[in-house]
This record gives structure tokens, sequence and C-alpha cells, in this order.
């Protein structure tokens, strides 16, 4: 189960919060509260502005900084927490991927949860089906749905767009990412209906 994915490159900072201070991605919880010292708070804060990973992880990532005490960017490199910003950089790499042939493999594109284009589209999964491709996961979202879903391969995401991304720069391959609580490796099994998706290092039927 190959996996297509790439890290963002760091944008200008933030200023650290003072004292009590609340920021509402957060939900307006403060520093004091949560027993997170203030540059602790400032560092996530500067992670979810640079988009290296969301405000949902952001506040989860909170939640464990005040149970732990690490710091939020120990807390995303520990648990694969951290997400692509820019989706273009992964447009070329699944494209690559998809050209090759394959026996039942799914592919998992790591969009990073973004909302803001779709990762891919009725033409690339024909390409998928040609080459042999059982299925596509997407941690993003997809365009062409009605044409897709006539189409003989599983593909599962979180939503429609109908912007697609634009083909520029490279991404990582077959290294492991992490969404929804599970880690993707190269060699396990996903298993998917109308209802969810079960991931296995093992063969289950």
């Amino acid at each position: 189960m190959p996996s297509v994915g790439n890290a963002t490159a760091p944008l200008p900072g933030t200023h650290p919060l003072p004292p009590g201070s609340a920021d509402s991605r957060f939900g307006g919880e403060t520093a004091d509260r949560l027993k997170v010292r203030p540059e602790a708070l400032a560092g996530l804060v500067e992670l979810v502005a640079n988009g290296e990973i969301n405000q949902a992880t952001g506040r989860e990532v909170l939640t464990e900084m005040s149970e732990s005490g690490r710091s939020a960017a120990e807390i995303v490199a520990a648990r694969g927490l951290k997400q692509v910003s820019d989706t273009g950089f992964i447009a070329e790499i699944v494209r690559q991927t998809l050209e090759e042939k394959s026996t039942d493999g799914v592919l998992v594109i790591d969009g990073g949860g973004s909302h803001r284009c779709a990762l891919l589209g009725g033409n690339l999964s024909r390409l998928a089906c040609d080459n042999g491709w059982a299925g596509i996961i997407v941690y993003g979202c997809i365009r062409d749905s009605v044409e897709i879903s006539a189409l003989p391969i599983g593909i599962r995401a979180l939503h429609t767009h109908p912007l697609k991304s634009h083909k520029r720069g490279t991404g990582d391959r077959d290294k492991q990412i992490s969404f929804a609580g599970i880690n993707f490796r190269t060699g396990f099994y996903a298993y998917a209906d109308e209802d969810g998706i079960v991931v296995s290092d093992n063969k289950l039927v």
C-alpha cells in the first residue's frame, strides 16, 4: 500500500502570547488553565499558522501538551501529525505512482485534510484502473465524483472540490503517513466499503 505526501516549507512565525492569553483557534483556553507555558503555546500556534497541522489537530496536540509537558513540535513529530499545506506539491508524484502497473494495490494520498482543491480526478482514476490498482484513499478532496463512481475501483476521500491542484514541485513516496488515528505504511492491507476503512498488517481475506 504505497503512500504519497509532502512536508511544507516554513512560513513566517507568530509572536509569543503573553501569560494568561487565549487563542480562539484552540477553543479560547488560556495557557494558565491548561498548564502550558506561553512560549510553548506560541509554538503550537505557529504550527497551525504555517499549515503544518490543522486546527482540529491543534486542539488535540494542546491537550497532550498539557498532560505530558512535551512541546507541540515533539508531539507532532512523534505521532506523524504533520500535514501537507500546499497540495499541489504531490500532484505529479501521484500521477507517476498510478502510471505503474499494480496487482490490486491501494494508494494512500496524504493531502493534509485540505478542502482547498482536489487531489484526484477522473483522468487519474481511469489511469489507476487501467494499471490494475484496486483502490485509492485520499486524505483530502476529489473531483469528477460522478465519473469516478462509475469506475471499477474503490476510492474514498473526505469530500469533493471542483478545483484541481496545480502541478508543481515534488512529494515524498513510500513513507509512513498518519491520519484519522491510523498509521499507513507500505505493505499494509486496506479493506473498504460504504461504512468505512479497515487497515491491517496481515491479509484478512
